[in-house]
């Protein structure tokens, strides 16, 4: 008769047999071979199960009764103590459960290891690497994260909807001013408070929209308020992470980043794309686009108004561009003064300005020049008048052209300038006379005399009355484009470096742009650029010769030679008049015409 009792034992012993052969685990068992006063020495293979045979690349037969450092003669090399954990095991009866990385085989175990008796130990090794290169790789990728975040400078939220309760990170908190201690406990509601009020209408929108699923997710640009008072600008971005059964919004989670150095650059780029450097007004592109947008019956009647700066080419190649500079930005301030809150102001470049008068009609708009025109009156820069000619025109119809306003506007100027700026224009010649002579006495007296010796030889060779008068003025104003020379320069006594004798001759040019743009001078102008020209052609500034320079011309150059030799010098010896009258026939016919230079020597012997 079978024993039950007996052959269920053996069944179970199978079936332990069968788990412990095929389990996935590498399992061996390990018996105390030797030890001495120092402890266990090595350990001997009992058994082992088919996964351990391919964690260790041995066969089960190889191994059982062959001693550990047989069979792994360089488990004593490697940084994991074997041996000693083995002795604690079957010394102390410890239990162990641990994570190790096998070096020899590149692989990751878990090792569990317990004493069956004071003698024989388990060990089971389960294969881990796949799970360990996960854990790694998501650390790198938590710490790639971690880095992109910090070095994106962006702080991390989420809220809990349901309850209100917010979490936020350091970054979040640091961003404006503050530690997530000082801020706690947070809601939305720390949120709500330190958000610009202006901006939270524009959130709860946004918000209802990602709630309602009508959009995906959540972006916007507020301003929030940083510790120290400041308002920096926040972009935040966010989605739903979860919701719930019902379809409410559960969890929402998002960003911050600090884009407030951006937003200004935005607003400095905006303003230059919009603005004039120099003067601060509006340029003629936001003109031209306001003009556009306030053409509407509803601001009729709408005036534009042109403004012209007379003389701004003179006063800038006489004084310079710098006083130039402060003529414009006065002005533009006088029209601020002067101007309606409504009106826009701008400057088209140069020396044009215009005005936009939204609902304005004629009279008003008069009122408003004449106020300007009378600020401007008492402004002075430099000793210099301002002078600005004004035009208008109104747009009282819908079905009036914009364009066609704005060109009657301009004609309206033009018609006046044609005789304010001439007037401008004298005043500013007599100022750059006097600022020059003010300057520098030396000259003044010098254009003096050669003034009179010009009209003294005029009248000995015979020429017109009308032509004596023109010579007279012309030889008074021949240097007056020194006013554009450096003072040091002009009242140097040694001798001048070739860079400062360059910026001398500049004068006769300067003098011609300057007389030239005075349409009584003009004539003026033009011997005031010859008399540096020399009858041979070595003068300057165009290289003349001969009778190609005018006969004016010609009688300043010996009259102005003459003076500067025996006049008043910065530099160099004064000559006596026979002196200087020999140094003058002995350059004829290379500096000076020679007929007029024999004339000249004639009328002063």
């Amino acid at each position: 008769m079978v024993n039950l009792e007996r052959l269920k034992v053996m069944e179970d012993h199978q079936c332990y047999d069968k788990l412990f052969i095929e389990s996935p685990s590498g399992y061996a068992v390990h018996k105390k071979v030797s030890e001495n006063k120092e402890g266990f020495i090595d350990y001997e293979f009992i058994d082992t199960n088919t996964s351990f045979e391919h964690i260790i690349g041995l066969k089960r037969a190889d191994l059982i009764g062959q001693s550990m450092k047989t069979m792994l003669p360089k488990i004593e090399n490697v940084s994991f103590d074997w041996i000693g954990l083995y002795y604690e095991i079957t010394m102390f009866g410890k239990c162990i459960d641990l994570e190790v990385f096998a070096e020899p085989l590149d692989k990751w175990f878990q090792v569990k290891a317990y004493a069956l008796n004071d003698r024989d130990f388990v060990t089971q090794f389960t294969d881990i690497t796949k799970y360990k290169n996960k854990i790694k790789q998501y650390e790198k990728e938590v710490h790639l994260y971690e880095n992109a975040i910090k070095g994106a400078n962006v702080g991390i939220w989420e809220w809990n909807v349901k309850t209100g309760e917010q979490v936020i990170d350091e970054r979040w908190a640091s961003m404006i001013g503050y530690t997530v201690a000082e801020l706690s406990p947070i809601s939305i509601e720390t949120w709500r408070k330190l958000s610009h009020p202006e901006d939270l209408e524009e959130a709860e929108s946004k918000l209802k929209l990602l709630f309602m699923k009508e959009t995906k997710r959540y972006c916007l640009v507020f301003r929030m308020k940083h510790k120290d008072g400041r308002w920096l600008w926040i972009e935040s971005r966010g989605i739903v992470n979860s919701w719930t059964p019902k379809g409410q919004p559960l969890l929402v989670s998002g960003s911050h980043i600090d884009i407030t150095e951006e937003k200004q650059r935005q607003e400095e780029l905006i303003y230059l794309g919009y603005h004039d450097q120099l003067t601060g007004l509006y340029n003629r592109r936001f003109f031209n686009e306001e003009l556009i947008r306030l053409d509407s019956s509803g601001n009729l009647p709408l005036t534009i108004v042109q403004c012209d700066v007379n003389g701004l080419k003179l006063i800038n190649d006489s004084f310079g561009h710098e006083l130039g500079d402060k003529l414009l930005k006065r002005v533009a301030n006088n029209l601020s003064d002067g101007c309606s809150p409504d009106g826009i102001i701008s400057r088209f470049g140069g020396d044009e300005f215009a005005l936009i008068l939204p609902k304005t009609n004629r009279k008003e708009a008069e009122k408003i020049i004449k106020r300007i025109k009378g600020i401007i009156s008492n402004e002075r820069v430099g000793g210099l008048e301002i002078s600005v000619c004004f035009g208008f025109a109104t747009k009282n119809h819908a079905e009036e052209e914009i364009k066609t306003v704005f060109k009657n506007a301009e004609d309206h100027m033009y018609r006046y300038k044609l005789y304010e700026s001439k007037s401008a224009r004298s005043k500013t010649i007599d100022l750059i006379i006097n600022t020059l002579y003010e300057k520098n006495n030396r000259e003044m007296l010098h254009s003096k005399r050669v003034s009179t010796l010009c009209e003294s030889f005029a009248k000995w060779i015979g020429i017109g009355k009308e032509e004596v008068n023109i010579v007279k003025v012309a030889g008074l104003m021949h240097d007056i484009g020194k006013i554009g020379v450096d003072e040091k320069i002009l009242n140097k006594s040694e001798t001048l470096t070739d860079a400062e004798w360059e910026e001398i001759k500049k004068h006769s040019e300067i003098g011609y742009r300057i007389l030239s743009s005075v349409s009584e001078f003009s004539e003026i102008a033009e011997y005031v650029l010859e008399h540096q020209e020399k009858w041979d052609g070595t003068g300057y500034p165009k290289g003349l010769s001969g009778d190609e320079i005018s006969l004016e011309a010609r009688i300043i150059s010996i009259s102005d030679a003459y003076d500067a030799m025996t006049g008043d010098r910065a530099y160099g010896k004064v000559l006596s008049k026979k002196e200087a009258l020999e140094e003058i026939q002995m350059c004829a016919g290379s500096q000076f015409d020679p007929q007029l230079a024999k004339l000249f020597i004639e009328m002063l012997q």
